[in-house]
């Protein structure tokens, strides 16, 4: 089904994507109608109020008010998650239609002229009450599903639209009012019943949208069995963040109510009646115009540009600012100005902000929230500059003098909106970290008494699990005391071989006395890893005068344990036993075994003497993988400068790169000089250039990190990505380490360039929208690969920001985690870099960006033939094989010229492809000497091809006939 004309306009005119104008347009719509319910309320209340209440009375009704909502908050809280949120404001909006028609009925027979029945004044000030229990339930149910329906990015560009339905209905009420009241002969009363009619209107609107739209409403939460208001109070507190919006929320409700107040009394003493309504239209409609041009205009842009915190200014500033004027004059004028500013910038900017604040609270979570802070907190700060009022009264302060409360009270908000930016990141941060385990490596250094004795007791005691042992046995190293070797000797007879083991390891490297005739006896335990441990323990603790005891084992059949008595020997027992064990280990790795050859080499891992390296060269080049991993770990234990280069090409030996790799960042500094050439010379292998990054993030030296930076400007894409996403991870595990900024965003802007240069691209191509296509994926992927690279460049600016997490949860599935990261890093970032990046990772089209082409600078628009001729010219190899079958598929046939002059490439694969689209075109446009020396290409492919091209050149000659 095609969709309305309506949704279109509204997808052009502002920045509404395809598939939001629905709900963006029916949530603009109810606000619309459900503000001007409460706007035409309240303006009727305080009429009827201040005909029949004295002005003094106004502070009561603000207690008043905050007790009854703040209890009201308290039972909405217990249901707001129990039910689906359309079907509760649907409720909601027709229970409060319900109880106005029923408040115009005693109204209107209170004000009657004549002795009918008059229920008494009590009917004014709780038709008060219950205008502004509408209100608020109007605004807290509608920004809760709002915050239901839309991410944190959707909320970003489209709250401020949504948010012109409140501001909207101030000009539709004030000329509606005014033109009733004035033209229409209708008394105040009489606009009571408008506003029930908005309420069934807006009942209808949400009754739509629950049934007739697409997007997902949240399903009822299971009812909780128990009943505690101060526990959901607890639970919403123990957040930093909501506790810095709820002082936020406090501080501005008490500054708005004693604005109102003086807004209020200083109207009086002009205005009463019928008067007092229609000044009061005229006001909201004044400001209400205002308020569209702010909302529509502004609020999207100062958001989206210059972020919440600029956008939060607006109010505290505007009503500061009446204030200034009314505190030295008391004129009329200055009350206007701080309420006006109330009414254009709270409903506007304000509120849509302020609503963003709830998008990081998990869902759970979010409607106690804003049912706590928007609805009984607002309330208790109502009700408390009530009581301040009353006090003030009662001494007779005057009422400039009040006025200096809340202008105080304003530098006070300002404080705390400093403080909510930073909560308001960091609680998007948490939301995107809340899948990830964070293991925090725990140390223990001490020797009291208390922890020997504890410990002993663990080690000591049968029935001590063989884990739990083996981790207590652990602890020892960090756990001094004298009398450990008693307790590991008595540990050398356990049943289980991996506590043996364990013990003999201890006693053998921390040098403790031992009982020589139990370790003898390890020496011939049925476990032979046992037996491997006591002999190298036996050489650490005799030293010389383990020669004796040790060289038998040098002919024992196993070659773990010829292997651990050569490495015992030469390591502990002086030129003796070197002199014992050199023919034993030169045997072991000349030998045909693999197995043999892998204990030479563990043996020579074990001993780690430089200057064996000679005989190490010929395991590095081991038939076995096995053997020849073994032996490159044995170089990283060496470190002898003569097998870096030997290291380097096992870089690219499948299955032994890894190892390679850990090697070579145990030499430090010594090899980064040589690893940055191997980096930056094109001409070596790809293999082993990917694995350098890895090595260079390892070595963690400011050496190495100036290897990075110099190859900043790397041309392979794969490559950079790969050495930026090593060099981010360098950047994160050594903070002291500074980095040159400067060129760290050149590098950024270079890739968002470049991304933006790769979305023009695709469009210029004028790809089919149906069917995949080789060439499109190609551009693509590289599109993603210079976003990723820009997304790792801006982790190495804030290397502290949990960038991983944002990046990883930017292709994740739930749409709600992908927005998060995506305003995380908005918040994150420069004002600059934001602009152009966040187009690149969010939904729709960055090629239509065309305001952000200068500012990026660079980015050509070209035909399709002239793209296809720069791709086949381009340095990529791929984009040029994929160009190649684009032509080949799609045509142009004129471009065919450019595809033989590809069959010259260096890359086999392009040669390859382009001889066969020139075979499959049945055009051989190639020199036939070409095809001659193409046909002895060492590609079977491509010399196949060359041969069938030259057979359509040169046909074969018929033989003659006898």
């Amino acid at each position: 089904m095609k969709e309305s004309r309506i949704y279109k306009i509204a997808e052009a005119m502002f920045q509404v994507q395809p598939g939001e104008a629905r709900r963006t347009l029916l949530m603009f719509v109810y606000l619309l109608l459900g503000m001007s319910a409460f706007i035409l309320g309240r303006t009727v209340k305080s009429t009827l109020f201040l005909t029949y209440y004295k002005v003094s009375n106004l502070p009561y009704m603000y207690i008043a008010v905050a007790v009854v909502m703040a209890a009201m908050a308290a039972g909405y809280s217990r249901i707001v998650d129990r039910f689906r949120r359309d079907r509760l404001i649907f409720g909601v909006d027709i229970l409060f239609a319900a109880l106005v028609i029923g408040f115009y009925g005693l109204i209107a027979m209170q004000t009657g002229k004549g002795a009918g029945f008059k229920p008494g004044d009590w009917v004014f000030p709780a038709f008060y009450i219950l205008i502004e229990a509408m209100g608020l339930l109007i605004v807290v149910t509608f920004w809760t599903f709002a915050n239901d329906l839309f991410t944190s990015r959707e909320a970003k560009r489209l709250f401020s639209i949504i948010g012109a339905g409140g501001v909207l209905a101030n000009v539709v009420c004030g000329s509606t009012t005014t033109w009733l009241v004035k033209g229409g002969g209708l008394g105040t009363v009489d606009l009571i019943l408008l506003t029930a009619a908005y309420l069934f209107v807006c009942a209808l609107v949400i009754r739509l949208a629950g049934r007739g739209t697409s997007f997902t409403i949240k399903p009822p939460q299971a009812v909780r069995h128990t009943a505690n208001f101060l526990g959901d109070i607890k639970d919403v507190m123990s957040s930093r963040h909501l506790r810095f919006v709820a002082m936020v929320v406090a501080v501005m409700s008490v500054v708005i109510t004693l604005v109102d107040y003086q807004y209020m009394v200083s109207l009086k003493k002009h205005y009463t009646g019928d008067q007092l309504t229609v000044f009061q239209s005229w006001f909201v409609m004044g400001t209400g115009i205002f308020g569209c041009v702010m909302q529509f205009f502004f609020t999207g842009r100062l958001v989206e540009r210059f972020g919440i915190m600029v956008a939060l200014l607006f109010l505290p500033l505007g009503m500061g600012s009446g204030l200034i004027y009314f505190i030295p004059t008391v004129a009329l004028a200055g009350a206007v100005v701080a309420q006006a500013s109330n009414y254009v910038f709270r409903y506007t900017v304000n509120d849509s902000t302020m609503q963003l604040l709830y998008i990081p609270v998990q869902p759970a979570k979010r409607g106690r929230a804003k049912a706590f802070i928007d609805g009984m907190l607002k309330q208790i700060a109502n009700g408390t500059a009530g009581l301040l009022l009353i006090l003030l009264n009662q001494v007779r302060m005057p009422l400039n003098r009040i006025a200096i409360i809340p202008a105080v009270a304003i530098g006070l908000w300002l404080f705390l909106l400093t403080r909510v930016k930073r909560e308001y990141l960091k609680s998007l941060m948490d939301t995107l970290k809340k899948r990830s385990l964070d293991l925090a490596a725990t140390g223990i250094n001490a020797s009291d008494e208390g922890t020997v004795k504890t410990l002993s007791g663990i080690l000591t005691d049968p029935a001590t699990a063989p884990d739990h042992l083996l981790h207590a046995m652990d602890l020892v190293v960090y756990v001094k005391s004298p009398g450990w070797a008693s307790v590991l000797t008595a540990l050398l007879s356990h049943a289980d071989p991996r506590i043996r083991n364990r013990a003999l390891e201890l006693l053998g490297s921390l040098g403790w006395s031992v009982d020589i005739k139990e370790m003898m006896k390890c020496m011939q335990d049925a476990d032979e890893q046992v037996r491997a441990t006591a002999i190298q323990a036996y050489c650490n603790v005799l030293k010389e005068r383990a020669v004796a005891g040790v060289k038998g084992a040098l002919r024992d059949p196993s070659p773990m344990i010829r292997a651990a008595a050569v490495s015992g020997l030469i390591r502990h027992c002086g030129l003796d036993g070197i002199l014992e064990a050199a023919d034993t280990l030169k045997k072991m790795i000349e030998n045909r075994d693999d197995a043999e050859r892998f204990w030479g080499a563990r043996t020579m891992r074990q001993i780690a003497v430089p200057n064996f390296y000679h005989t190490l060269f010929r395991l590095l080049g081991d038939s076995s993988l096995e053997v020849e991993k073994e032996a490159i770990a044995a170089a990283g234990e060496m470190r002898s400068k003569e097998l870096v280069p030997a290291l380097i090409y096992k870089l690219g030996r499948k299955g032994a790169a890894s190892v390679a790799a850990s090697t070579l960042a145990r030499y430090g500094d010594d090899v980064v000089d040589t690893l940055y050439k191997v980096l930056a010379n094109t001409g070596e292998r790809r293999e082993i250039r990917l694995r350098v990054p890895r090595v260079l993030s390892e070595i963690g030296t400011p050496r190495a990190l100036e290897a990075f930076m110099k190859c900043l400007g790397e041309p392979d894409g794969v490559l950079r990505l790969r050495m930026v996403s090593y060099l981010s991870k360098f950047r994160r595990q050594h903070l002291d380490i500074m980095v040159d900024d400067a060129a760290i965003i050149a590098q950024i802007r270079e890739d968002i360039r470049h991304a933006y240069q790769d979305a023009v691209t695709i469009r210029d191509l004028k790809f089919e929208t149906e069917g995949w296509n080789i060439l499109r994926e190609a551009l693509e992927i590289r599109f993603k690969r210079h976003v990723a690279t820009a997304l790792r460049l801006i982790e190495c600016l804030y290397p502290q920001s949990q960038m991983s997490i944002i990046i990883a949860n930017l292709s994740s599935d739930n749409a709600s985690l992908r927005a998060n990261a995506i305003e995380a890093i908005d918040n994150m970032v420069s004002r600059s870099i934001g602009r152009q990046i966040i187009p690149l990772i969010e939904s729709g089209d960055p090629a239509s960006r065309d305001d952000l082409f200068d500012d990026v600078g660079g980015i050509r628009s070209m035909e399709r033939e002239a793209w296809l001729k720069d791709l086949l010219k381009g340095p990529d190899p791929w984009l040029a094989v994929c160009t190649l079958c684009e032509i080949k598929t799609h045509g142009p046939a004129t471009l065919m010229p450019l595809v033989a002059g590809t069959v010259r490439s260096s890359d086999t694969l392009v040669r390859e492809t382009a001889l066969y689209a020139m075979l499959q075109s049945g055009a051989p446009l190639v020199d036939p000497e070409v095809l001659e020396d193409l046909t002895r290409d060492k590609s079977p492919l491509v010399a196949g091809f060359a041969r069938e091209l030259l057979a359509m050149i040169r046909p074969p000659v018929p033989e003659a006939t006898q």
